[in-house]
């Protein structure tokens, strides 16, 4: 590992407050205090276009909005205690229309608002809380390596006529980003959502 003894997992469905619990006594016992949460979960599966089922709206939504807001909820009081900073990550399917399901693009808006609300909230307790929203961003075993073994011409074609600077992004421009925004660099930076997409959502 990269940083030996930094680094540990815990094994479970976020929607069981059981785990939820697990993970945040685990980190208070291993680090002593909680100076900064990022609420990254997220899923996608099939659906129709717009005859949508009630429980694949509500599969959505768990999937994209419920597990990080009750993520979030769990480690309010500890941040407080560090004047701590939250980091959500969303999607630029929470922002405008690129062909993303409709009940994923829907959870993820909402997601946005809550973020942007819990920012004014919290403001008050000096914990900051900002957005980070990806656009299409490659890495082995991840969606789009999906797409492209199965059809690579139009996946590139996408990239080339959609995304201005004509490359995917890498999982270190947002892990860049996130650190950021949750370091003292970012003192004054709270209810911000930002946008890595190579200009995508500005093209469309």
């Amino acid at each position: 590992l990269k940083y030996p003894g930094k680094i540990y997992s815990v094994d479970g469905d976020l929607n069981d407050d059981n785990v939820l619990k697990k993970i945040r006594q685990d980190a208070i016992n291993r680090f002593g205090q909680i100076d900064a949460i990022v609420a990254n979960a997220g899923a996608v599966k099939v659906t129709h276009d717009w005859d949508i089922e009630d429980m694949d709206w509500e599969w959505y939504f768990t999937a994209n909005f419920k597990i990080a807001y009750r993520f979030t909820q769990k480690f309010i009081p500890d941040l407080t205690k560090t004047a701590g900073s939250i980091v959500l990550i969303n999607s630029i399917a929470g922002l405008e229309h690129i062909g993303a399901p409709l009940p994923y693009s829907t959870a993820k808006a909402a997601l946005a608002m809550y973020s942007k609300g819990l920012s004014y909230t919290l403001a008050s307790k000096n914990i900051r809380v900002n957005t980070v929203s990806p656009g299409n961003i490659f890495f082995e075993g991840g969606n789009w390596d999906l797409k492209l073994k199965v059809d690579s011409t139009k996946v590139q074609n996408l990239i080339h006529n959609h995304v201005p600077l004509k490359c995917f992004g890498s999982v270190e421009d947002i892990g860049n980003a996130v650190a950021f925004l949750l370091s003292r660099k970012a003192s004054f930076i709270t209810g911000s959502n930002l946008v890595i997409d190579g200009g995508q959502s500005q093209s469309i």
